[in-house]
């Protein structure tokens, strides 16, 4: 699975669930670290599946809401379900960037996700002193905890 960051070994699950029931009606595995190439074929195979157990001829115009994580925003997604007029509603993954409200967030609060090599004032376990009979951890300045 090829992601952001590196190719690793590895599956992108995505379940499709019946709130009103509370049941799993469909889930699939793809060997993509993004998921918003997938919404189209799961839309298809539920409707699919809808149709050939009876339920409905076409599970979208019978006013059901689709509602999805914003790991499927994107514009494709966006006029797929427009052309196809179902009902659905995607967080917007670039509402921060246009929100005048967040400008200055970066510079106020750093990046989320900071990069490799970067101190992040943490340290490590392995200073830590563990005692195993009074449950008891020392710090490295030698303060219990």
């Amino acid at each position: 699975m090829t992601t952001s960051k590196r190719t690793i070994q590895g599956y992108n699950g995505v379940a499709t669930v019946d709130k009103k029931h509370q049941i799993i009606i469909d889930a699939q595995a793809f060997c993509e670290g993004q998921e918003h190439h997938t919404l189209k074929p799961i839309l298809g195979t539920i409707k699919d599946r809808f149709f050939r157990i009876g339920i409905s001829d076409d599970i979208y115009k019978d006013g059901i809401v689709v509602t999805t994580n914003m790991g499927f925003s994107n514009e494709a997604n966006n006029q797929y379900l427009k052309a196809e007029k179902i009902n659905a509603y995607i967080p917007d993954n670039q509402f921060r960037s246009r929100d005048p409200k967040f400008k200055d967030q970066k510079s106020k609060y750093g990046h989320l996700h900071p990069g490799k090599g970067v101190d992040k004032g943490v340290i490590p376990a392995s200073e830590f002193d563990f005692n195993s009979v009074k449950k008891t951890c020392t710090c490295p300045q030698g303060n219990p905890m």
